[in-house]
């Protein structure tokens, strides 16, 4: 009888709880994928945050602003890319706020989504 995503872990009941979680199941899973070859749609589901961490949205937007903020401050984006990438995030933010932003199938966490979304 194979293993369910139950069985390895309980559901997390804290934030704190819930991104260590994550991060637990972002090192071990992609190790135990690599080994077997295909990927059981049961793994990729468990292995995809999106349905929780979708409600992070806006401090990942609030953190991707301030990290374009530092890589400008650094040299590394001028800021004219800076100002491009602060209005792109501007919409992404926008979206979310009005429940219009649409997920993609291959959006697996939060991060993964908004910059999905950047690139259109």
């Amino acid at each position: 009888m194979p293993l369910l995503p139950s069985d390895l872990v309980s559901f997390p009941r804290t934030l704190q709880e819930a991104l260590f979680w994550r991060v637990e199941a972002r090192l071990i899973v992609p190790a135990l994928l690599a080994r077997v070859g295909t990927v059981d749609p049961v793994m990729e589901k468990f292995h995809a945050s999106i349905t929780y961490d979708r409600h992070l949205w806006e401090v990942d937007v609030q953190g991707s602003r301030g990290y374009s903020r530092g890589l400008e401050k650094a040299g590394l984006l001028t800021k004219a890319e800076m100002d491009q990438i602060l209005h792109g995030l501007d919409k992404v933010a926008e979206e979310w706020a009005q429940g219009t932003f649409k997920l993609s199938p291959n959006d697996a966490d939060i991060h993964t989504a908004n910059k999905h979304r950047l690139k259109v």
